[in-house]
């Protein structure tokens, strides 16, 4: 009896490691229905060749023979996400996580879909999950590589890890791209370059290529050569989603924004004019196709907006910022309202409608982070000092000063608040911090010396005007008071020799 129940014993112990090892091995798909097996392999063909939904029932079929098919559940998620329907391709690689907790492929998958729907922490350490299970899969070291520099924006790190990627894979146009850009944000532009000329020899024509070197133009500020690229990226655009728009929107309003940023520094009232509105340009184009689609129509209205003002059209400019900020639907959020807001306001400023403007000024800061922005507080000030009230519009200066303490243009503006109080030395210390933060600035020594004068410090007067000539020797205005300093202080052969060259230098 003793030895019959060890037996039994040895028996049933040894069927239990028999059944751990058939469900093992079940796990590991050696045992797989060859029905589902088959289904399996139709839906990964369907999905090489791009025939999601095909794919999409294949794998289903293969998940109603087995519904603990690891592979499958990631096919249906790979097929799912062909079809834009991410929060279902999410779902599925998960279900696959359930049956394998180290699936490197569901991570991966995750990641990309979560990463679409902008959900990029929860992308970033699905990627992250993957790389610890699939260390050399070149296909996650580029997606993470895509993220840290795109959105994290570590170029060091990105570089490395897309240089892994790239050692496994000679032909992800993508990386080349995304490492270019990398480069570029570290101003090596000559590696940036070759990297988007090899993206460009491994899918040409592809307007990404072209948006990339638009950037990394950008990061360069070789704002022509920008435009041109963009120009191209608009030109050979073609939609790859179902969901992405006919045209190449988001380059169009980014050479637009870049016309604006070449008209602010054009240097001829003619060059201004021709790059603000080749802007409004750029935005009517996007008007036209998708007039009542948020958030393009925001966007190409708040663009409009701007170059408008520029242009001086500040009627104009008030309706289309206007517009901008009804586009946003209710519970939306859009990055330009508090700048629409501020854009908005200056444009009542300046057509003298103070109780508008304070009113916008006041809505930005009181809208998403505006509170943190120094200027609203500056253009405050701006429509009390021109309401007379100077004490209020010192008050909201200092207030742009606690945000910004390097926000040169209040300390000048709260220095000229303080002149007109004839507080003269604290206007003398607004404006030696104006100098301090921008040292360069010839007007902030005038501005210096002005109080100085005021003070009846001659001297120290005369001493500012000379430094403000060094730093802008064709301001004639900076010689003739030296020149006033320099009578007051009985130098008058020198300052009629200033004077002299005041008069010789051009005025506007």
């Amino acid at each position: 009896m003793k030895f019959t129940a060890r037996l039994v014993a040895v028996l049933l112990s040894a069927a239990a490691l028999l059944a751990a090892d058939v469900a093992s091995a079940q796990d590991a798909g050696v045992f797989r229905d060859p029905d589902a097996e088959a289904a399996l392999q139709r839906g990964q063909v369907l999905l090489e060749q791009e025939e999601y939904s095909r794919a999409l029932d294949e794998f289903n079929a293969a998940l109603a023979i087995d519904d603990a098919y690891e592979a499958a559940y990631i096919g249906r998620g790979d097929a799912l996400q062909g079809l834009e329907d991410y929060r279902g391709a999410a779902a599925a690689y998960t279900d696959a996580l359930e049956f394998d907790a180290r699936s490197a492929a569901a991570y991966n998958g995750r990641g990309e879909v979560l990463l679409e729907t902008g959900q990029v922490d929860l992308a970033i350490n699905d990627f992250r999950n993957a790389l610890d299970l699939d260390r050399n899969n070149a296909k996650i070291l580029s997606n993470l590589g895509h993220v840290t520099v795109n959105n994290l924006g570590n170029p060091v790190v990105g570089i490395r890890l897309l240089d892994e990627a790239l050692a496994a894979n000679e032909e992800d146009a993508r990386a080349y791209r995304d490492r270019g850009l990398a480069h570029a944000m570290l101003k090596d532009f000559e590696s940036a370059e070759a990297d988007i000329r090899r993206a460009g020899e491994v899918e040409p024509g592809n307007h990404e290529n072209f948006m990339t070197l638009a950037s990394i133009f950008l990061y360069q500020e070789k704002l022509p050569e920008s435009i041109e690229a963009l120009t191209q990226a608009i030109a050979v655009y073609e939609p790859k989603q179902m969901t992405d728009p006919d045209t190449y929107v988001s380059a169009i309003l980014t050479r637009g924004n870049t016309w604006v940023q070449l008209g602010n520094k054009a240097e001829t009232e003619q060059e201004k004019k021709e790059a603000f509105e080749q802007a409004i340009a750029d935005a009517n184009a996007v008007l036209a196709e998708y007039e009542d689609r948020f958030p393009e129509s925001g966007s190409a209205l708040f663009l409009r907006g701007i170059a408008q003002r520029m242009l001086g059209q500040y009627l104009k400019s008030i309706d289309s910022l206007t517009r901008a900020i009804q586009a946003v639907p209710p519970g939306e959020d859009a990055n330009y309202v508090v700048e629409a807001y501020l854009r908005r306001g200056i444009a009542w400023f300046y057509q003298g409608s103070i109780e508008l403007a304070r009113g916008d000024f006041e809505q930005a800061g009181a809208t998403g982070d505006g509170f943190r922005d120094p200027r609203v507080y500056l253009w405050i000030g701006y429509t009390y000092f021109k309401d007379g009230d100077l004490r209020t519009a010192i008050d909201y200066y200092g207030e742009a000063l606690a945000k910004s303490p390097e926000f040169a243009l209040a300390h000048v503006n709260r220095g000229i608040a303080y002149m007109q109080l004839q507080e003269y030395k604290k206007a003398l210390g607004s404006f030696s911090d104006a100098i301090r933060v921008e040292p360069d600035n010839g007007e902030h020594y005038y501005r210096a010396g002005m109080a100085n004068r005021a003070l009846e410090e001659y001297r120290k007067a005369l001493d500012m005007f000379n430094l403000a000539v060094l730093k802008d020797s064709n301001e004639p205005k900076y010689r003739k008071a030296a020149a006033e300093m320099l009578e007051k202080l009985g130098e008058s052969n020198l300052a009629d020799q200033w004077l002299r060259e005041a008069e010789q230098l051009p005025t506007e």
